[in-house]
């Protein structure tokens, strides 16, 4: 499903060409000025730390980590952080059905068609096939 995609490019000059756009995001410098997203992400996990710590209840690591990191790639690669460290539950939800939704890949790389056909459906008929896509649209839509 990602033709053209520099990822999954088999040839080495080819991938290469295709990585070159992406490049300056990841010198040094640009690495550099990760630093105050990564510091005010690192608050809110301690904090979060804490508070479990106070209340005695567990912390779901998986979750807690998969939150920080999309509120890091959110917010440096679209400029729009989705805060999912501000969120009670850290949008747990989202993350386990992302979680499942992975197993799809493996059927999607043998039958395109299914995915095709998927995202060809209107909105309302996707969830009502798969009620779990009420919480990935709103987060996968194309604003303009």
């Amino acid at each position: 499903m990602t033709p053209g995609a520099f990822a999954s490019t088999l040839d080495h000059d080819l991938h290469r060409s295709r990585r070159a756009p992406v490049t300056p995001f990841f010198s040094k410098q640009s690495i550099r000025r990760l630093e105050p997203i990564l510091q005010r992400c690192l608050g809110k996990i301690l904090s979060r730390f804490e508070q479990h710590a106070i209340n005695h209840t567990p912390l779901n690591l998986k979750i807690l980590f998969d939150a920080s990191t999309n509120d890091i790639i959110t917010e440096y690669a679209f400029g729009n952080c989705w805060d999912n460290l501000e969120v009670p539950d850290l949008n747990e939800r989202f993350f386990q059905i992302m979680s499942g939704s992975a197993k799809m890949w493996h059927i999607s790389s043998y039958f395109p068609w299914i995915m095709d056909f998927l995202t060809s459906l209107p909105e309302k008929i996707a969830i009502w096939l798969a009620p779990d896509m009420e919480v990935l649209l709103p987060h996968f839509a194309v604003r303009q």
